[in-house]
């Protein structure tokens, strides 16, 4: 037995459990890293795969797809290889096949590769947490920050990552990658002691209705937020057939979760009323975190032109601020104090994002935006910790899993789908703002005519032909409209996405304390 000490708690952990704890959080790590390394490269995977903005969410939807139905099927298999058995193989799966991503040329030949690397990575995440929860038997919410740590700040610099690497390297290297690094995270895991694998001994019996339902709810609700806007959204008969099909299924899969013996996403956990609040809560938590990062990724590497390098010590003081107040809500982090914690952490996230949405420009300092990030960033690790331990507090260990494969659902799908809508939003204000800056310069001819003959002077003074001059100045304005289009967009995109933690915020307050929620598990 050895005493530690860590975020200010003496832990009581027998080397068993050290070498556990030291096995399972760099598989999190590795994944939460993978998951977000394709947001700033996509332009580059686009032009190397020879697709386009819509055929690219082949290679994206395959991999939420499949990380979706690992999620759900967390419970069914780990009661029948054991929670590490589980995490173990799963990991291993995603390992051999999102590695060999980096070995093929075509679209298609990627879509089954990222179906099974995406299932694998479902069933890490999900069978990790579990796994993490049980080794801090007297204190769950430092096990909720150990797992955020893994989880969330892996996430938190997968972009960054992926963008040197493709900077340095090429867009094969975002894949290939996982080969070493997985080789190493599964060398850690086999040093687990043999008695973390045992099986459960009444294994959950397979769903095939509930895994139907499940499957044809994500599959429409891709096809329906991804091909919307091309469609036409109601305009269009395709987005009336898969809208209606998407519903149907969609209450199909509730009443089943709901009304069904052994059902494969059990939804009356929802009942309880902690439960489905946090993980409300978790949900627009989680689409505000992996979309401000994916906006403001945008943000600086195609609109302001940043280095990859610049882009990454912009998120690295939000790096150590999420760390630090994870670290601090699980030191001074008390039951009593775990909702209004909650509060100020979504509170934060939602001023924070407001004030981005105000101020991003074509010439905001990149010192301001880092600083309004890091505390964008201490906000959100104050919501780590209390809200997984809320979604979690009181389940019987029987449950966990099963509740751990719906909360990373809710964590992962909400975002795709919320992502996708704001992404159709931002490109209707680009054409609405830029088609608006267009009718500013008509009414402002004479100062327009103006700047023309000054950018024309400049081509000239530089040994330009005065004809050359002229294209010169015409692009370098049309640039310049479409840039300050671009800015605008970012605005009202941030201006809605700030909303999005604010309404958390307010749900944190109908949550039940500790005592009460004991009482209705109980119950």
């Amino acid at each position: 037995m050895r005493t530690a000490k860590l975020a200010g708690h003496d832990l009581h952990l027998d080397e068993d459990r050290w070498k556990f704890v030291a096995a399972v959080l760099p598989g999190v790590i590795l994944t939460a890293l993978h998951a977000t390394m394709l947001d700033l490269p996509k332009a580059d995977i686009i032009d190397a795969m020879d697709s386009d903005h819509y055929r690219i969410y082949w290679i994206i939807g395959s991999y939420l797809f499949g990380a979706a139905t690992g999620m759900a099927m967390t419970g069914f298999w780990s009661g029948r290889l054991g929670l590490y058995g589980c995490y173990f193989s799963a990991l291993l799966l995603f390992v051999v096949a999102g590695g060999s991503c980096g070995l093929v040329n075509d679209t298609l030949q990627m879509v089954p590769l990222r179906l099974l690397s995406g299932y694998g990575t479902g069933l890490v995440i999900s069978a990790a947490m579990v796994l993490i929860w049980h080794q801090f038997p007297t204190d769950h919410e430092l096990a909720m920050a150990v797992y955020g740590i893994g989880l969330y700040l892996g996430a938190l610099m997968g972009s960054a990552l992926g963008g040197f690497l493709v900077h340095f390297m090429s867009w094969r290297s975002l894949f290939l990658i996982i080969f070493p690094l997985g080789g190493l995270v599964l060398l850690l895991g086999c040093q687990i002691p043999l008695r973390f694998t045992r099986p459960s001994a009444a294994p959950k019996p397979f769903d095939p209705m509930g895994f139907l339902l499940f499957e044809g709810w994500v599959l429409t609700m891709m096809v329906v937020v991804v091909m919307g806007q091309y469609w036409g959204w109601f305009c269009s008969p395709f987005f009336a057939c898969w809208f209606m099909a998407f519903s149907v299924v969609f209450a199909g899969f509730v009443l089943w979760g709901v009304l069904a013996r052994n059902p494969l996403i059990n939804l009356k956990h929802l009942s309880v009323r902690n439960f489905g609040l946090g993980l409300a809560v978790k949900a627009l938590f989680a689409v505000n975190l992996y979309l401000l990062v994916g906006f403001l990724s945008n943000y600086m590497i195609n609109l302001r032109g940043y280095q990859w390098w610049q882009g990454a010590l912009v998120f690295l003081p939000g790096f150590v601020g999420m760390l630090s107040t994870m670290l601090m809500g699980a030191h001074w982090g008390r039951d009593c104090n775990r909702r209004t914690r909650m509060f100020a952490g979504m509170a934060a996230m939602a001023i924070m994002t407001g004030y981005m949405a105000v101020h991003v420009d074509l010439y905001w300092s990149k010192i301001q935006l880092a600083i309004a990030f890091v505390l964008w960033a201490a906000g959100a690790g104050f919501v780590v910790g209390p809200a997984m331990l809320t979604i979690f507090y009181g389940l019987e260990s029987s449950r966990l899993a099963d509740a751990a494969g719906v909360f990373n659902i809710m964590r992962t799908l909400p975002a795709f789908a919320i992502g996708a809508l704001l992404l159709a939003v931002m490109a209707q204000s680009t054409d609405f703002h830029f088609d608006r800056l267009r009718l500013d310069i008509t009414y402002n001819r004479p100062t327009v005519s103006e700047t023309y003959e000054r950018m024309e002077n400049h081509f000239a003074e530089r040994g330009s032909h005065p004809a050359a001059g002229k294209k010169q100045a015409r692009v370098l304005m049309a640039r310049w409209v479409h840039a300050n289009a671009n800015a605008l967009a970012f605005r009202t995109t941030l201006g809605y996405l700030a909303l999005i933690p604010a309404v958390g915020a307010l749900l944190v307050l109908f949550l039940q304390p500790p005592k009460a929620v004991l009482k209705e598990t109980a119950g």
